[in-house]
């Protein structure tokens, strides 16, 4: 049996075609539903209950200093003036607009 590295096995099924593809996922997706239905571990998965769920759910915010850490802040760059993009938003709509309505 030839072992391939993840990456390797992602190269290879990222160049099957899109029906291909979605076939491997199920095929995985039941071996591993197999697996783990056979597995005398399958207690270790942990059972959430519903409230368990919903703070999954829920977003967590980060502080300021955190979200300046990780370089989350900034502008737009493309746009030096408000105003300006506002206007130039208006007229590629109106553009659009009357293109549609030409149409037979």
């Amino acid at each position: 049996m030839t072992t391939l590295s993840l990456q390797q096995i992602m190269t290879q099924a990222m160049q099957l075609s899109p029906p291909e593809q979605a076939l491997l996922m199920e095929r995985l997706a039941a071996a591993l539903r197999q697996r783990l239905s056979e597995s005398s571990n399958a207690s270790d998965i942990p059972e959430w209950t519903d409230a368990e769920r919903m703070q999954m759910l829920l977003p967590e915010p980060l502080p300021p200093a955190e979200v300046v850490a990780r370089g989350l802040t900034g502008t737009w760059t493309n746009v030096a003036d408000g105003a300006e993009w506002v206007n130039e938003q208006k007229r590629q709509r109106e553009i659009k607009r009357q293109w549609k309505f030409q149409q037979p």
